[in-house]
């Protein structure tokens, strides 16, 4: 069998910490900047989208249901947006703009500027646009009809 040789450990002198004790009070201190840098990260980033950004306003000449606008960056990302106002980063962006779930779409290139709209004009194609209804005579407690005249009810 092998002999180790073993130290008796040795006492600090008072008032000095341990290696033990210092590196408990480094990763103390580490761990608790860590946190202050995440939250001040999270803060910028906060900032940065809420206040720094643009809005792209697509403009259709007549009116219709809902709009898509799809944004492309220049780095490929895509977003799909189901609404004519978009705030969105200052930058270059390629987008495509349409009534919704409906052909054909408009390609267009936009740069959107920080705290500026942007507007697009949008010509919407005349089988696109929305549809003026007719009123009814009908009072909201006579579900059942199925017209719009008198005789409607009347079977």
């Amino acid at each position: 069998m092998t002999e180790t040789a073993v130290r008796p450990t040795e006492a600090p002198a008072p008032g000095q910490k341990t290696k033990v004790e210092k590196a408990q009070n480094y990763l103390g201190v580490v761990s608790t900047s860590i946190g202050v840098v995440g939250a001040l990260g999270t803060a910028f980033v906060w900032l940065a989208t809420t206040y720094f950004t643009g809005e792209l306003a697509i403009s259709p000449d007549k009116p219709v249901e809902e709009m898509m606008v799809k944004v492309i960056d220049s780095r490929g990302h895509q977003q799909i947006y189901y609404t004519r106002y978009v705030s969105l980063m200052p930058g270059d962006y390629h987008i495509e703009y349409g009534v919704a779930d409906k052909k054909p779409t408009v390609h267009a290139d936009a740069h959107v500027n920080v705290w500026q709209r942007t507007i697009i004009p949008y010509v919407v194609p005349e089988e696109l646009a929305k549809k003026e209804e007719a009123p009814t005579n009908k009072k909201w407690w006579q579900f059942w009809r199925k017209g719009n005249g008198p005789e409607a009810g009347a079977k």
